[in-house]
């Protein structure tokens, strides 16, 4: 018995179902979201903001919100948007930021921003996707990340009320329990803060002035 090879569809058949580069063309008629950065930071906080003030009735400023960000940016980097000299981490960036801890930021940042409605910028779903690295990000996108990832992260709202209590240990236990953890120590980094003691509980302590 002779057996029938099997019919080919035409390539032009294929193109006419859609079923050619199918992937390919979804990505050519994907239209890139732009979002200014001041609108997404507003945003951002906004959010993180009222969910506070709902859960805990603490009302966390944008001066303090700022404040806890050149904080973090000091003691880390003395805001400087630097690889970990270590080799061996891939920590990064102003906030030093891990490839992982990134896109975890993105992911949290992005399901806050879906919750409510708002539009994803396309340069976000790249670093959930890990395909943008955090040192090509200008310091204030650095930064969307870390309030985002801070805000949204299920063990911060212990630090958050009290630093909504006007609490400034707070906010230092903020950077070493949730964010510079023990469990990723740089002895460098530690020694800076302590070194840097007065500077940086200065700049702490403006944000908890009544005056």
């Amino acid at each position: 018995t002779r057996m029938t090879p099997p019919t080919k569809t035409p390539e032009r058949t294929l193109k006419g179902l859609g079923v050619r580069n199918v992937e390919k063309a979804e990505k050519e008629e994907e239209k890139e979201v732009i979002v200014d950065d001041e609108t997404l930071l507003s945003q951002i906080t906004g959010i993180g903001k009222a969910r506070l003030k709902d859960k805990f009735d603490v009302d966390i400023t944008d001066y303090q919100l700022d404040g806890i960000v050149d904080y973090f940016a000091m003691v880390e980097t003395k805001d400087r948007n630097i690889p970990n000299k270590n080799k061996n981490i891939s920590a990064s960036g102003h906030f030093q930021m891990t490839n992982d801890a990134t896109r975890t930021a993105a992911n949290r940042t992005i399901k806050a921003l879906s919750r409510n409605d708002f539009k994803i910028p396309t340069w976000l779903k790249e670093v959930q996707k890990g395909n943008t690295h955090v040192m090509d990000l200008s310091r204030n996108r650095q930064k969307m990340l870390l309030l985002g990832e801070l805000l949204e992260h299920d063990g911060s709202d212990e630090y958050w009320e009290r630093i909504g209590k006007g609490e400034a240990q707070g906010v230092k236990d903020l950077w070493t329990k949730l964010w510079h953890t023990t469990e990723n120590v740089d002895d460098d980094v530690l020694a800076s803060a302590e070194t840097n003691r007065d500077q940086y509980d200065n700049m702490l302590e403006r944000l908890f002035r009544k005056d």
